[in-house]
């Protein structure tokens, strides 16, 4: 579609203007219709110069970005046409972008393609599809503009943020890792996994003896074992309505996301084989565990487009399918709110299932609403009244926690900012005691 340049406007206006000083002027008049002639005249041709113009934009590097950072969104502009023309780019964002809208312009040569980059940042997770891009091509003269959409849109995976991984990476590599937060354990006790066999010397244990090999050698052969590495670690999270509520700028199960997201990378650099179970009122997913980089990208890849419902969660339906489908003793990380009483008393009778079998660590979120409501002050009676009732939930969830610690679970009870260092630090601190 072709329409009036702003320059078209900007001298339509002024003939307006000449025709107002006809009224008082008539030989304006004719200097009016004739200038108005050739403005027509001069509109008409430069249409049909962009009816024959052929620009092209492609967006390139689109596919991927991380939540809560700034993303470059690049496209390609080329000029196949005969004529330069200027080309303006005006890109609307969904509303889970911020800036909400973005703008440029660039000017492209004939035959020359120039890459163009507008900046937004992402936040929400999910698979997001931005809205076409909407493309004005004009002249220098800027007598007419063309004018179209680009296309139907295209969509975006927004990832949980991945930068940490990095951070972790080039900080582990330097052993810098307490700049995080994150401390080193000790591997202790002797470990039974087979490590090799070689001649037995003073001061070896007599029971580590390897008779047959002794027997074919004929001479003492021990047993070496070294600790065990390569464990099973299941995360869990709860993708109910609880987890909804809101962790700074962002949700419960976006920073649960991002927790489980460095807790894999970690856990695959240590050895471990990774698995993920996602649940709501049903079980949503359940990847067994599994070893390397490809099994923490396919965990990725699950948490991208994983969202709350208002739905209540079954805990009996998340045991239920670690029973059936984890059979091996492993670690098992649950993500999920124990501020509702109810709910946290459900899953006290859940968990003894659990923990005889597996390590279970629990891993919530203090609601910091809650904490300030029942710190007080209280102005009136409703604010009275307020504050005992969130005294009143304080206490029953600190009795939960009690419940559950007895139960043989271990319960992390954080801060959303602290939440994913004190997590790694629980899997360290497990994974060097050789509990599982």
């Amino acid at each position: 579609m072709i329409v009036p340049g702003r320059t078209l406007i900007f001298v339509s206006l002024a003939i307006a203007a000449l025709l107002v000083i006809a009224v008082v002027w008539p030989p304006i008049v004719w200097i009016a219709l004739s200038t108005d002639a050739l403005l027509l005249l001069a509109f008409f041709v430069e249409s049909r110069v962009l009816s024959k113009t052929f620009v092209t934009i492609e967006r390139r590097g689109w596919g991927r970005s991380q939540l809560g950072r700034p993303r470059v969104f690049v496209y390609v502009v080329e000029n196949r046409g005969a004529k330069g023309v200027a080309v303006r780019i005006r890109q609307p964002w969904p509303e889970s972008f911020s800036p909400p809208s973005g703008e440029s312009v660039v000017f492209v040569q004939p035959d020359e393609a120039v890459e163009l980059v507008l900046s937004a940042t992402p936040l929400v997770r999910g698979r997001i599809l931005v809205p076409s891009t909407q493309i004005e091509v004009s002249l220098a003269t800027g007598w007419g503009i063309k004018r179209w959409n680009q296309d139907e849109g295209e969509k975006v995976s927004v990832y949980p943020d991945l930068q940490r991984l990095l951070e972790y990476d080039a900080l582990r590599h330097h052993r810098s890792l307490r700049h995080l937060g994150i401390h080193r354990h000790r591997m202790i006790g002797t470990g039974r996994e087979f490590d090799q066999l070689r001649e037995y010397v003073r001061d070896d244990d007599y029971r580590n003896i390897e008779w047959k090999a002794t027997a074919r050698r004929r001479r003492p052969i021990t047993i070496v074992h070294q600790a065990e590495r390569s464990q099973d670690l299941v995360l869990c999270i709860d993708a109910s309505r609880l987890m909804g509520n809101p962790a700074g700028n962002e949700t419960f199960l976006d920073k649960a996301a991002d927790c489980c997201t460095l807790l894999a990378h970690i856990a695959s650099e240590q050895g471990d084989r990774v698995g993920l179970l996602l649940f709501r009122d049903t079980v949503l997913r359940f990847q067994r565990p599994r070893q390397g980089k490809g099994a923490v990208l396919r965990i990725i890849e699950e948490l991208v487009d994983l969202e709350v419902q208002g739905v209540f969660p079954s805990y009996a339906a998340w045991a239920d399918a670690l029973q059936t489908q984890q059979k091996k003793r492993s670690m098992i990380f649950l993500f999920t709110d124990l501020n509702d009483p109810q709910l946290a008393a459900d899953l006290v009778e859940i968990v003894p299932v659990i923990a005889r079998r597996h390590v279970l660590v629990i891993v919530s979120m203090r609601d910091p609403l809650l904490e300030k409501v029942a710190s007080g002050p209280a102005m009136n009676r409703n604010q009275i009244y307020q504050v005992l009732a969130a005294r009143e939930l304080a206490d029953e969830r600190a009795i939960r926690r009690r419940e559950l610690h007895k139960a043989g679970v271990h319960v992390l009870d954080v801060d959303h900012p602290s939440l994913i260092i004190s997590t790694v630090n629980s899997y360290l601190e497990i994974k060097s005691r050789q509990l599982v």
